[in-house]
């Protein structure tokens, strides 16, 4: 298993393998739209476990494009929370988990630009001073490869 560093730069993601990247991992919504998004959240893990044959590696924190914008520690929890239950539901377990600070600042994370507006909700609108951010590498695999497909 690699080891999750600040200064390490990850590759946009792809459909095609067992990597996932996340911001944060929220499943919100009305009654009739969290059974849809959570069925959803489910057979994306499971994909992601197949492409991998049994397992994937899960990051947030981290941006489709890869690059590392990390989130505060509180939002980080709950996403980890989120995700160890939506996980039990797809089958899965987590193996490892790596949490890492990056600071306060984003743009010394990764020489990529970040394409896509600050997200206001997850970064806050003051940003001076900002909160310690963090990023996670969550390794998981399937409880049962035969229920995992």
């Amino acid at each position: 298993m690699a080891e999750l560093t600040v200064d390490s730069i990850l590759p946009p993601e792809s459909e095609e393998d067992c990597i996932e990247y996340k911001i944060v991992y929220n499943i919100k919504g009305s009654m009739d739209e969290l059974e849809r998004l959570e069925a959803s959240a489910i057979t994306q893990i499971r994909l992601r476990m197949n492409q991998g044959n049994g397992r994937a590696v899960y990051f947030f924190g981290v941006e489709d494009n890869g690059c590392k914008i990390g989130v505060p520690m509180t939002l980080m929890l709950q996403s980890l929370n989120t995700f160890h239950a939506v996980l039990h539901k797809a089958q899965g377990r987590i193996r490892h988990v790596q949490i890492k600070c990056i600071g306060n600042s984003i743009s010394h994370v990764s020489p990529r630009k970040i394409t896509r507006p600050f997200y206001q909700d997850i970064l806050g609108s003051s940003l001076d001073p900002r909160p310690a951010r963090y990023i996670a590498r969550i390794d998981i695999e399937c409880v049962d490869s035969l229920r995992c497909e």
